[in-house]
């Protein structure tokens, strides 16, 4: 797979195949960002639950490595959502 194929893949996949990532049966998500800072990438993922709006962060180093580690099952299990504060305020 050469470079171009490969940004085509990622790109595909933050666009369209993230949103029917499977996070739990209580968790459907709604946003995504991607931050690239000096030490690689990070992910804020952001969701509505039962409970309220929720975030998560994921970090890694390259966005082939986000989107593996968002593929993979264990990957997403490991990911802890808390409350997202931010939204919570605003509606205050």
């Amino acid at each position: 797979m050469d470079k171009l194929d490969k940004l085509v893949t990622l790109d595909e996949f933050f666009q369209q195949k993230v949103w029917f990532l499977d996070f739990g049966p209580t968790i459907r998500l709604v946003g995504v960002t991607i931050k690239v800072e000096p030490t690689g990438y990070l992910a804020i993922l952001r969701a509505i639950t039962a409970e309220g709006p929720k975030v998560a962060f994921l970090g890694k180093k390259g966005l082939d490595k986000l989107r593996t580690a968002l593929l993979d099952e264990s990957g997403r299990d490991a990911i802890r959502w808390r409350d997202d504060k931010y939204k919570l305020d605003k509606k205050t």
